[in-house]
């Protein structure tokens, strides 16, 4: 059976063969296996017939090859966007862990090479910070700490690129949190997917430094970039910036910044806006502020919750669910570890 990540590889040959100046007829047949499994039918999304069309086929074949290789690679790049923005939503729709970890990195090889070919794509710069992200907090966080802390720092990377844009924090870039308040002032409600994710990226990375000083100073400047979405769409992405604000604050003892009162609040929202179909909010509540308050009650229910949902209780988020029950599962087993037995939470 063809996996997605077959299809990722023939794509990614596309777009070297194109780029190069290759024959376009010829690089577009790369993209039509011989067979389609059932994987590969929901996750591709018609990018081969898009790119098979007649009058881009044309416009391809008589003007790119007269253009030099890093301007077409650029023009590639943009042509191809939007289809890498279907793709990126049928990998979070895919059901299969392991199909997902065994396709993630031929997708982030394909938004580097992307974004490399038009580093000032805000859409470019979005994809590889949201999919580095997502991919190394889904995929490798627990299974392989050493490999997400690489992810997480080209994520981080992509999200400092993705903040400086214009509309953002163009220029120096803010060293207080007040001063981040100040610069994100003039932020609009169609800047929460670039703030949301480059925080995210930022925050994943400063958690995976713990040792490292710098990372705890980072923590403030994180807060207000999720404070600055939350004001603007909070919402956004299953109340994504209430999940990861409640992560920031309820991963941390008070000593080190943390704030377990509010990270409790966070969290709380963030299952009420997701309509708590978005499982991954379970889990972090349960791994961060309930094992920190050594709330045994609160842990167990949250992850029993996570472990009774139906599966396909939403589709658009099914790997994020499917990795949430894997990981409720496995923190379940280590109740006794985790929190004091005779704990009885609030």
């Amino acid at each position: 059976m063809v996996r997605v990540g077959a299809w990722l590889g023939a794509l990614g040959l596309w777009f070297c063969t194109a780029a190069s100046g290759q024959n376009f007829a010829e690089a577009t047949a790369l993209l039509r296996p011989e067979s389609d499994g059932c994987e590969m039918k929901r996750l591709r999304p018609q990018i081969a017939v898009r790119l098979a069309r007649p009058v881009p086929s044309a416009l391809l074949a008589n003007g790119l090859a007269t253009l030099p290789g890093c301007a077409r690679e650029r023009v590639i790049a943009w042509s191809l966007r939007p289809e890498l923005d279907r793709l990126q939503h049928a990998f979070e729709r895919e059901i299969h862990v392991r199909h997902a970890r065994a396709a993630g990195p031929d997708l982030l090889r394909l938004v580097d090479r992307l974004a490399e070919a038009a580093s000032d794509s805000r859409d470019l710069l979005l994809a590889g910070t949201r999919l580095h992200s997502l991919y190394a907090f889904a995929l490798l966080d627990e299974e392989d700490p050493a490999e997400a802390r690489r992810e997480y720092a080209k994520a981080r990377t992509y999200g400092h690129a993705l903040l400086a844009q214009p509309g953002l924090l163009a220029g120096a870039a803010p060293r207080t949190a007040a001063e981040m308040r100040l610069r994100l002032r003039g932020t609009k409600r169609g800047d929460v997917p670039a703030l949301t994710w480059a925080a995210a990226a930022w925050g994943l990375d400063a958690d995976a430094r713990r040792d490292d000083p710098g990372a705890l100073a980072d923590q403030p400047l994180v807060e207000a970039v999720l404070a600055r979405a939350i004001e603007l769409d909070e919402r956004y992405y299953q109340a994504l910036p209430h999940l990861l604000l409640g992560r920031g604050l309820g991963s941390r003892s008070a000593r080190l910044g943390g704030d377990p009162a509010r990270a409790r609040v966070h969290f709380e929202a963030a299952l009420r806006l997701s309509g708590r179909r978005y499982l991954l909010a379970h889990v972090v509540f349960a791994k961060t502020y309930a094992v920190q308050a050594q709330d045994r009650k609160l842990f167990v229910a949250l992850l029993q919750e996570v472990l009774r949902a139906p599966r396909g209780l939403d589709p658009s988020q099914a790997l994020a669910n499917a990795v949430a029950r894997e990981r409720a599962a496995r923190l379940l087993a280590r109740v006794d570890e985790l929190i004091l037995p005779d704990t009885e939470g609030k």
